[in-house]
């Protein structure tokens, strides 16, 4: 599901269809192939996935879980999925314009602008917690990549939360229960069947710190906005190091992929309890950023920009 999923397609070899190729003549043939390429790769799941269930076993009764698969497959082989997608697709392009680079540089040239990054830093394929990351870059190079045109001025800010968030599995490592804090909760992560539930811990200054290093460095930021200091309790934590069994760190080692993601298992966050009046003066002291702005709702009132 999702963008992913079409990154990964292209890389394949399949019949992946970005944006721009749904004004393209043969759109529709496209489109077609790529639901029957898709209808193939789920039969084909779903066969393993039943030899290995139920080991050669003629008799069973239908579990749930394959009721759940079988109508999910059957709903992609519906003929009338495609054309459901183009009416929808209709009113999407409605609403957008698409064109190439020089018409964005022109664009760019006469108004601001704002790119917004597509997920956190810490989940780029190339340097995120793999094999828990998104296929594709979430850093600033994708942007930086299109503005090399553009002799204009380019501000970049890094957005954090008061406190961590991860939406599924991989590694959290000042994770606590949410249940028992559900104000850090939010109506626009909600827990679903594919991306699991919205895990929540306190702010983690060693992992924000990767990720600006991972991101370009503190002085390839022109700043850091730290969001939601209004669903804090008074209770709060602020971890600034980590124990390892040999030693205690306050930053990640240089490493990547499946090393990193197996180190974090290792480690245990050192926390300080920090009353939310008082959080913002440590994260200052210990990301080395400047920070630019601070927000406590979800109105421009709630915002406060720094004169330093």
């Amino acid at each position: 599901m999702g963008v992913g999923e079409a990154i990964l397609d292209l890389e394949r070899g399949l019949p992946g269809i970005r944006l721009r190729d749904l004004l393209l003549p043969g759109s529709v043939s496209n489109l077609r192939n790529l639901q029957e390429s898709k209808v193939e790769i789920a039969e084909n799941l779903f066969a393993q996935w039943d030899a290995a269930t139920n080991c050669g076993s003629n008799v069973k009764a239908e579990s749930e879980q394959e009721i759940e698969i079988k109508t999910l497959v059957s709903d992609l082989k519906n003929p009338a999925l495609l054309r459901i997608f183009l009416e929808r697709l209709v009113t999407f392009l409605e609403s957008i314009q698409i064109g190439d680079r020089g018409t964005l540089i022109e664009k760019l040239k006469a108004t601001r602008s704002v790119f917004e990054g597509a997920q956190g830093v810490l989940l780029d394929r190339d340097s995120g917690f793999f094999p828990y990351v998104t296929p594709s870059n979430t850093t600033f190079a994708n942007a930086d990549e299109i503005l090399k045109p553009f002799a204009g001025e380019v501000f970049r800010i890094g957005i954090v939360r008061g406190y961590m968030t991860r939406h599924g599995a991989g590694p959290l490592v000042t994770e606590i229960d949410s249940s028992l804090h559900m104000n850090l909760k939010d109506e626009h992560n909600l827990e679903g069947a594919w991306q699991g539930s919205l895990r929540v811990g306190w702010f983690d200054a060693v992992a924000i710190r990767h990720a600006i290093r991972t991101a370009g460095g503190p002085n390839y930021l022109d700043g850091i906005a730290v969001t939601n200091l209004d669903r804090l309790p008074a209770d709060s934590k602020f971890c600034a190091a980590y124990d390892t069994p040999t030693e205690r760190i306050r930053d990640l080692p240089d490493a990547s992929g499946p090393a990193i993601t197996d180190f974090l298992t290792q480690v245990q966050p050192v926390c300080e309890l920090v009353h939310p009046t008082e959080l913002m003066a440590r994260i200052k002291e210990e990301l080395e950023a400047n920070i630019i702005l601070t927000s406590n709702g979800s109105g421009p009132e709630h915002k406060t920009f720094s004169t330093d």
